[in-house]
């Protein structure tokens, strides 16, 4: 039971990440599109999606 635990606490703890992984990780190329206003290139720094990434890097 120990050993079992150990392991799911080192997968876990290889789930987390940073905040800045966290921003990195969304710069994959993904479209978004952002109430019919058109593609938005990084959501990351865009103003009507970048409150809600910092939000969810928290």
């Amino acid at each position: 039971m120990k050993r079992t635990v150990h392991y799911w606490m080192n997968s876990l703890w290889g789930l987390m990440r940073t905040r800045a992984g966290y921003k990195e990780s969304l710069r994959d190329g993904r479209d978004v599109w952002v109430r019919g206003e058109g593609a938005v290139r990084d959501v990351t720094t865009d103003p009507s999606t970048s409150a809600m990434v910092d939000e969810c890097a928290d």
